[in-house]
């Protein structure tokens, strides 16, 4: 049994990048939609096998201190959830709050291969580059519904694009919902496969996913990878062909797009003004809130629904949903094990940067449930069943 419970954590691994869902109650808002999930399915069955394994074996040995710490938190939400608006979508978040929870503790009970999740986070991330290359060559993204696919083309409006004087151009999504999330999987697939070898073969998907990574226009990702290259190079975690194969590919891609490029970076254009605008408004109403919420939050999933868009900052999305005293506890819990020889502390630093300027990280159920698949890794230590 434990080997299933191994393989079933690869699995659900290789299955959260793609969004697989059975729509239950649809909105025009998009955070306010519930669905179900195909890793939601996966994660139920193998937390169910986990219990089973856990009740039979008795030989798992939990970390009663993050085990509470992990309650305090599934009780803080269902109380700041007493306080939302919308109260089925605060049970909704709050449900897939609590999978993540669940999937910490399974996933630091279990013992998993380094090497395998390595390569898990790699697949997923060349998948991701491999498809945004193709969407930027056609500037189409086809819909499928198996895939949890939406069609989008840089003419609709909506679609997150760049335009120059050229016109629009689609930026690629990958599998994903939107740009910088396909962009947030490859940084880690960058991450994990800098970690797992030296091999001058690798230099190619180094290559692949860095032009994959620069074809969403995702500032956020290319930043974070940029000071992720430097922690790598000081840590002695990443050789120097790596670093200048990722440099190189980057800095010819910007010469190539450099009308792209400028046109992100200097926010010459319409639509990187609006979105400027609308963070910076996004901290105005944060601000607003606080005085007011600080201590228990407005729920759940709710500033999305009162403002249209969350804010680009997950610790501040935490303290405004969920109560300053939850967001310690949750950042409490997700370092508490964290060890700086081990791969995940290097994946959590590009979370935590990466959450610092956007929102999927807590606000898009498979980038949460991969955030607590890293924070178990982290955990993993004598608590595995032997």
């Amino acid at each position: 049994m434990k080997s299933v419970l191994e393989i079933g954590s690869y699995l659900l691994l290789v299955l959260l990048p793609f969004q697989i869902r059975y729509i239950i109650t649809p909105s025009d808002n998009q955070f306010a939609i519930i669905s179900i999930y195909a890793f939601d399915v996966i994660l139920v069955l193998l937390g169910i096998v986990w219990l089973w394994y856990w009740y039979t074996h008795k030989t798992i040995k939990p970390q009663w201190q993050s085990i509470w710490l992990g309650l305090v938190i599934v009780l803080l939400g269902v109380l700041s959830s007493y306080f939302a608006d919308d109260q089925t979508v605060a049970l909704y978040y709050w449900i897939q709050l609590a999978l993540g929870i669940w999937l910490v503790a399974i996933v630091a009970t279990v013992p998993l291969q380094q090497s395998i999740v390595l390569s898990i986070f790699v697949f997923n991330g060349l998948i991701q580059a491999g498809a945004a290359i193709i969407q930027f060559i056609t500037q189409h993204v086809v819909a499928n519904t198996w895939l949890g696919i939406a069609a989008q083309t840089p003419e609709t409006a909506g679609v997150a694009v760049v335009v120059t004087a050229t016109g629009r151009w689609l930026r690629s999504y990958a599998f994903m919902p939107h740009p910088n999330v396909a962009a947030g999987i490859i940084i880690l697939a960058l991450i994990a496969l800098a970690l797992l070898s030296y091999k001058k073969i690798f230099l190619i998907g180094i290559a692949i996913l860095s032009f994959g990574a620069f074809l969403t226009f995702s500032r956020s990702a290319i930043i974070v990878w940029c000071l992720l290259l430097i922690v790598l190079a000081v840590m002695k975690k990443i050789s120097m062909s790596i670093i200048l194969t990722s440099v190189l590919t980057l800095a010819v891609s910007m010469a190539v797009f450099w009308p792209l490029v400028s046109s992100r970076a200097l926010n010459e254009q319409y639509i990187e003004q609006l979105s400027i605008t609308e963070r910076r408004d996004q901290l105005q109403n944060f601000a607003e809130l606080l005085p007011r919420y600080w201590p228990q939050g407005i729920g759940i999933g709710q500033f999305a629904l009162q403002y249209d868009q969350p804010i680009h900052n997950v610790p501040l999305m935490i303290i405004i949903e969920l109560g300053i005293f939850a967001a310690i506890i949750w950042y409490w819990f997700i370092f508490y094990k964290i060890r700086l020889a081990h791969p995940s502390s290097y994946l959590l630093l590009a979370i935590l940067l990466l959450s610092l300027l956007d929102h999927y990280w807590w606000t898009l159920p498979s980038m949460l449930l991969l955030w607590m698949f890293v924070v178990g890794w982290s955990y993993q230590t004598s608590s595995a069943p032997r």
